[in-house]
């Protein structure tokens, strides 16, 4: 804050000074012009300018000077900073993963971002914050971020009861162009010899342009150690991460294999022919969900085991 205020005053000072130059200089032109004035007159006023442009120089030097200042304790903040962050995550076994997600958070009434690395080991889904947020938002000249405003999120994955997402992508698109135009020249012309027949019409090209609106986000529901439903929500980039993952936890086939389960028929309860038809259309049905990508290999051969031996 002390530097920013320097700063500031040296500004001022300097850009006082540059005003007072100008009109000093225009004073001697309007003098010199209109021949007015003593010669003392003017070398009072030829070392009021001097004096002014060295003010105006040495100010410059110092606001060029405290910037360099700045900028080299800026770099120092981020190097102590990111020292800080790397010794917190080595002590505390924070893996470094390839996958981050953004994790969308309330700060002061507005919804904000954070990258997040994610990853999963003993059962157990961790996310912790990455740098770049409060590099940006949290660094300055006399500050840098704190290593505690970071905080690790575990969540055990028996406690996830899914994730899904919301929201939707819209395209539409936008037609401008085409408007008939006169050409005025043609048209003075045509209207001072009374021939409308030489106006000339001019149509601007139509074009087309795709508008996408994507307003999707990623929800993940789990219940905290006291038993109540929390939910998170990620930007969608978080999808494809948690599909492969926790794939097992995604809404649409945790849906689609139970509507498997609840059609499964009992031992006896029809002929040996129904079941077998039943049982067809159930392998189809889980064929389609392994084709579409939403279960796995060993998932598929899991359930595809269980329905031939209710047959």
């Amino acid at each position: 804050m002390k530097n920013k205020k320097k700063r500031i005053e040296f500004l001022d000072i300097a850009a006082v000074a540059l005003m007072l130059d100008v009109l000093v200089g225009v004073a001697i032109f309007v003098c010199m012009a209109m021949d007015i004035g003593s010669k003392t007159f003017y070398t009072m006023m030829v070392r009021a300018v001097v004096i002014l442009t060295v003010v105006i120089i040495a100010g410059s030097i110092k606001i060029m000077n405290q910037n360099r200042r700045d900028k080299k304790q800026i770099l120092n903040n981020r190097k102590n900073f990111q020292d800080e962050y790397d010794a917190y995550v080595n002590k505390m076994g924070i893996i470094k993963s390839t996958r981050w997600i953004d994790l969308i958070q309330d700060y002061d009434g507005r919804h904000v971002s954070i990258s997040h690395y994610l990853w999963v080991s003993q059962g157990i889904l961790h996310m912790f914050p990455r740098t770049d947020h409060y590099m940006r938002y949290y660094l300055g000249v006399d500050r840098k971020p704190d290593i505690s405003m970071l905080h690790q999120v575990d969540i055990p994955i028996d406690s996830i009861l899914y994730y899904e997402e919301i929201g939707e992508l819209r395209r539409y698109s936008i037609v401008s162009g085409g408007e008939i135009t006169l050409n005025p020249i043609l048209l003075r012309r045509a209207v001072r010899e009374g021939n409308v027949a030489t106006i000339a019409a001019h149509r601007a090209p139509v074009k087309t342009r795709i508008v996408s609106e994507d307003d999707r986000v990623v929800e993940l529901l789990y219940k905290n150690q006291d038993g109540e439903i929390e939910n998170l929500e990620f930007q969608h980039g978080a999808y494809a991460v948690f599909r492969e993952l926790i794939p097992f936890k995604e809404m649409r086939k945790m849906i689609a294999l139970e509507r498997i389960e609840e059609n499964r028929e009992s031992p006896g309860s029809e002929a040996s022919a129904s079941k077998s038809t039943t049982a067809r259309q159930k392998l189809d049905e889980l064929m389609e969900l392994k084709e579409a990508g939403m279960i796995t290999e060993e998932e598929y051969a899991d359930q595809r085991q269980r329905i031939l031996n209710s047959i």
